[in-house]
């Protein structure tokens, strides 16, 4: 009796001298040359870290760990030696790049990001009550990669949700939650305070209320 022929998926292997119409990647390919591909795509790109790694100052280290998303801690540690990581980069490689270092300056700028369990560990509720409020709009998160939510840190004072904060995301209604956030971070006018941590201001509130609420109509007229 015949064994039953097993299938692989296809290995997508991209700019390390195999393409998608090679004879090699098809959908029996041998386990033994799969594992050979892998390992041979692990040491170049092992070295390509390593090689990136020693430019990088601490400070850069330390940026690239703190980033929010594995994409994001690839980009910072190509980002420091350019010449070895994007020598081929384009222009969208280059704004996907920039907007992934403006991302985590922001939650930086934020106190960090929790996921939806530290949250519910913060405000003694369930996971699904946290995504629950999340989803009515009633609590700032912002996307992050591979489908994940992440919640910055500064919305929350003594254990709870800073008072006016799910009024502002409310009202935000279908705003980008990173344009939120970039609101809620700029500085309030003459004072070193940001507009998070100055919303028991009730004139504080109600501008950025109105920000919130008028944001795009310049745009569309």
């Amino acid at each position: 009796m015949r064994a039953a022929k097993i299938s692989r998926p296809k290995i997508a292997v991209r700019g390390y001298g195999l393409s998608r119409g090679s004879n090699l990647l098809v959908h029996d390919t041998p386990r033994s040359f799969r594992e050979g591909v892998e390992h041979s795509l692990v040491e170049k790109v092992t070295a390509l870290f390593r090689r990136s790694l020693k430019q990088m100052s601490v400070e850069e280290i330390q940026r690239a760990i703190a980033a929010p998303s594995p994409a994001a801690t690839i980009v910072e540690v190509l980002n420091a030696a350019p010449e070895i990581g994007l020598a081929r980069e384009t222009a969208t490689t280059r704004a996907l790049a920039r907007g992934a270092a403006a991302k985590q300056e922001m939650l930086q700028a934020a106190g960090g990001c929790l996921s939806s369990g530290d949250v519910a560990r913060l405000l003694g509720k369930t996971v699904s009550a946290v995504n629950q409020r999340r989803a009515r709009n009633q609590i700032l998160a912002v996307p992050l990669s591979g489908g994940e939510w992440g919640f910055p840190a500064s919305q929350f004072a003594s254990g709870d949700l800073r008072p006016g904060i799910a009024e502002i995301v409310s009202n935000a209604g279908t705003m980008n939650p990173w344009v939120l956030l970039s609101i809620l971070l700029d500085r309030v006018p003459a004072s070193e305070t940001t507009i998070i941590d100055s919303l028991d201001d009730p004139e504080v509130m109600q501008d950025v209320l109105t920000r919130v609420r008028t944001y795009g109509e310049h745009g569309a007229s």
